[in-house]
Parts: C-alpha cells; sequence; structure tokens
C-alpha cells in the first residue's frame, strides 16, 4: 500500500483535463461576484449588502471537491486491485470507447502447452521435441519455454547446438552436427527460408482451428515435423469482455502474432471480439493503436511484454497486467495488482463514478452559491450569514466529494467473489 501512496502523491501533482476544464471555470466565475458586489454598492451606497455578496465565492467549493474527489476514486481503486498512475488515467477510463487487447498473457494465461508433435519424416515424437527444444534452449519466448518444458518433462536428452541465431517474432536458426535446424513460424520457414511446408497444409488447418498455434521444425531444408501449442484462455475472460461492453465500450480489438485461423478460433471463443488482427510483429500494435485513434475517440490498450510498451505510450490509456515485464508496468497507466481480467470493469465502474461525483459536486456549487448569492444581493441575508452558508456549503459538498469518491462499486464484490472461488478451485 505504500507503493500505492506514492503513485497517489505523485499523480496529484498534475491535472486532469476535466479538473483543468472545472478549475478554468470556477476562475472565470471568480469577476462575477466582484462585478455584483461592486455593482451593487455603486447603486445603493449599502456597503453591508455588498459585504454579503463579496462574502460568496464559487472557486471554494469547485476548485477543493474536485482533487478530493479524484483522490478518494484513486484511493478506492487501489483497494479494488486496480492502480491508476495519475488523474488523467482515470479521467480517461470513464472515456474510452474502445480496448484492445494483445493476446498472450492478457485474454489468455500466456502460458503455453505443448498438445501435439507431429513428424513428417523418419524422425519420431521425442526426436522431433528434442531437436526443436535444442535451438530454442536459450530463447526467452513463450513458446520456446513451452517447448523446453515439455522435453524436461519427458526427460530428453537435447543435442548440442552451435552457430544461434534468434530471428525477433520469426523463429531460430541453429546448427546441429553440421546441419542447419531452423525452428518457427510457417512464414518464417516458407517466405524467408524457402522450405516447403505444403505437406502440414491439412492438419495444420485442422489444429490452428481448434485454437492453437504452431510451431514448423526443418532440417536441411526439408520441413521435420510440426509442434502444436496451445495457450490457455482467462476462465473470466469471455465475461471481462461481456462486463466491457455493458459499460460501454463499443470496440474491442484482438491483436495476436498467430495465424488467422487460431486468431480467428479464439475470437470466436471469447465471444465479444469486433477486430481481430493477425500474425503481427511487434512493431506493428504501435501502428494499429494510432490507427484506431485516428478514427476518434480514446483507446485503452492492453499488454503485459516488453514489446507492448510502444502501444501502451502510444494508446490513451495503457493497461498492464499484474505479472506483466517491468518495462510495460512502468509505460502503462493503469496497473492491474490482481490476477483477474474483470477488474477492468471495476476500474471503468470507478473512473464512471468518479465523473459523476464531480459532475454532482460542480452543480451543487454553483447551485448552492448561486441562491446564496441571489438571497444576499436582494439584502436578504447578512455579511455574517451569507458567510457562514458559504463555508457550510463548501464542507458540504467537499464531504459529499470524499464519501461518495471513497464509495467501492457494487461490481468489485462478484469480481473479488469470483477470484476467490478460482482460487479455491485451483
Amino acid at each position: 500500500m505504500a507503493r500505492i501512496g506514492r503513485f497517489l502523491e505523485n499523480s496529484l501533482r498534475s491535472k486532469s483535463s476535466s479538473q483543468t476544464r472545472t478549475d478554468e471555470l470556477a476562475d472565470r466565475l471568480v469577476p462575477v461576484t466582484f462585478a455584483l458586489g461592486l455593482g451593487l454598492f455603486a447603486l445603493t451606497r449599502d456597503i453591508r449588502r455588498a459585504a454579503s455578496v463579496l462574502t460568496v465565492d464559487y472557486s471554494c467549493a469547485i476548485k477543493l471537491a474536485s482533487p478530493v474527489a479524484v483522490k478518494s476514486g484513486m484511493y478506492t481503486a487501489g483497494h479494488c486491485g486496480v492502480l491508476l498512475k495519475g488523474s488523467q488515467a482515470l479521467d480517461n477510463l470513464a472515456r474510452i470507447d474502445t480496448v484492445v487487447f494483445d493476446k498472450t498473457g492478457t485474454l489468455t494465461r500466456g502460458n503455453l502447452k505443448v498438445t501435439d508433435l507431429i513428424p513428417l519424416t523418419d524422425m519420431d515424437e521425442h526426436e522431433l521435441l528434442a531437436l526443436a527444444a535444442g535451438a530454442e534452449e536459450h530463447y526467452s519466448h513463450p513458446v520456446a519455454r513451452a517447448v523446453v518444458a515439455e522435453a524436461q518433462q519427458r526427460g530428453l536428452t537435447l543435442p548440442p547446438i552451435s552457430q544461434v541465431d534468434f530471428i525477433v517474432a520469426h523463429g531460430v536458426s541453429a546448427f546441429v552436427q553440421g546441419e542447419q535446424v531452423l525452428v518457427g513460424s510457417r512464414h518464417f520457414l516458407e517466405d524467408d527460408e524457402g522450405v516447403d511446408c505444403f505437406a502440414a497444409a491439412s492438419f495444420a488447418r485442422r489444429l490452428r482451428g481448434q485454437g492453437k498455434s504452431l510451431l514448423y521444425v526443418a532440417r536441411q531444408g526439408v520441413l521435420a515435423g510440426v509442434i502444436a501449442l496451445r495457450d490457455q484462455l482467462r476462465p473470466e475472460a469471455a465475461e471481462a469482455l461481456a462486463l466491457l461492453k455493458e459499460r460501454g465500450i463499443r470496440n474491442i480489438v484482438m491483436l495476436t502474432g498467430d495465424h488467422k485461423d487460431t486468431a480467428q478460433a479464439i475470437a470466436e471463443q471469447l465471444g465479444c471480439i469486433d477486430e481481430v488482427h493477425w500474425e503481427l510483429k511487434p512493431d506493428d500494435k504501435a501502428d494499429i493503436v494510432r490507427r484506431l485513434q485516428s478514427r476518434g475517440g480514446l483507446l485503452a490498450f492492453a499488454g503485459d511484454g516488453v514489446n507492448d510498451a510502444p502501444a501502451l505510450i502510444s494508446a490513451d490509456v495503457g493497461i498492464c497486467m499484474p505479472g506483466g515485464a517491468d518495462l510495460a508496468r512502468e509505460a502503462a497507466q493503469v496497473v492491474l495488482l490482481e490476477d483477474n481480467l474483470k477488474a477492468l470493469a471495476v476500474a471503468r465502474d470507478i473512473a464512471t463514478h468518479t465523473q459523476h461525483v464531480l459532475r454532482r459536486s460542480f452543480q451543487a456549487a454553483v447551485g448552492i452559491n448561486s441562491a446564496v448569492l441571489l438571497l444576499a444581493a436582494a439584502g436578504r441575508l447578512s455579511p455574517v450569514t451569507s458567510a457562514f452558508m458559504h463555508n457550510a456549503s463548501t464542507l458540504g459538498i467537499l464531504g459529499y466529494a470524499a464519501a461518495s469518491g471513497g464509495r467501492k462499486p457494487a461490481s468489485v464484490r462478484h469480481v473479488r467473489t469470483q477470484h476467490d472461488s478460482v482460487k479455491g478451485v485451483a
């Protein structure tokens, strides 16, 4: 909680666009009070009536209620498992209409498992797996980790590898006993390295239709086999997307480096995906975010990897999962503190509720002070009474902003209940 406190302290040094607009309007109302007071004195020569008017000030309640409501909302969000790095993040969360998800690690667990081993030469399954794991052993990537973990689980001895080259977002090239081994996507093997992958076309289509990702393995320019992997969808992902739709998110987009068939199969399982972009390279994500932003509206991007940082910065609201890379957590404006995607719906509820509190506080400040101002101008209030009513209303509005802004939304109870039940089952 100390970390949350530091973030809240730093965030309040800068104001959101809503707070800035409110403060500017409050400043424009100040001359109204002075003009009315001086005008009354010039017309009536009644110093008592003029003093009663001049004790009323719109800006006190307006300018004080805004940071109180925002701080209360951010504090509540922290206790509900959402860390907001600044008032602008809270402001934008209430106004976003598009959410873009990087599939791996957000909509899925990011924990790939090998499901199928299909040799296409005289190798058996163990030889195919050992060959791929040997090439991938020192590659820090979810696919590589899954292949190596499966080989270790089966107790396989990995062959000695030399001259390893890692091609980002494509695959690995290595040499085993003088023979070149390629491990990666179909695009990498077939389009970049000229390996004929037609022999895998029939079952590859079937496996991708099941939502599985495929890893192609070639030796000496010949396709040696295919390894299928599956990334488990988060159990709450489909419901989390539905909750976001209920809260006014019009467009939900999924980004993935998987093949089109795999991406569409996963989108069908989730049910609320409006757009899918597949076979993406890491630098494509930020380009798509900027392209979507050009349509208008505000956009949030959810990711957890190092290569998600440019997209997290480009988005109006960058959202990082709790297990995200350090760079992603630093780049994001919102960090989920609990491993539950439905916390996004809670964050949206807190943000929209805070905006409601800000509007009500502003309306109350203008309405009450206007009434006091009119009564003072009519000579119905003494300066003491006018000052008392003005200060009492300011304290009342601040109390409302603090109490209402710190109220937890009803959705947090549902999220916590399901999260606890999932942990209990695990």
